[in-house]
């Protein structure tokens, strides 16, 4: 329609958007949209496996996870440190289990 040389506001009022006396119809106000907030244990999870990738040795033990599941849960803020803990004892042998199967950290906390 435009590359036709037909006018916008010819192409506006066939679509609805304009009416005949070329006066625009209103846009609707902008409706505040607040992102939800996010899931502590997700984010928490996928920090804690990013941070174990660059812990890990080639060729770990689930006793060696565990050791270093337990010491990036130390240094984390207070606030946090519970959560992880948490985290580490639910599923420590599944986080073990995937990693050790060759599941990429940034993969384990969505499988």
């Amino acid at each position: 329609a435009i590359s036709g040389g037909t006018p916008p506001e010819q192409v506006c009022t066939a679509i609805k958007l304009c009416h005949n006396d070329t006066a625009a119809v209103k846009a609707p106000e902008p409706v505040k949209v607040e992102a939800p907030e996010a899931d502590v244990a997700c984010v928490l999870c996928e920090f804690v496996l990013k941070e174990l990738a660059s812990h890990l040795p080639a060729n770990f033990t689930e006793a060696e996870l565990d050791a270093d599941l337990d010491d990036i849960c130390s240094k984390l803020p207070s606030g946090l440190t519970a959560p992880c803990d948490s985290l580490v004892k639910l599923f420590g042998h599944q986080i073990y289990e995937a990693v050790s199967g060759g599941t990429p950290p940034d993969q384990v906390c969505t499988e």
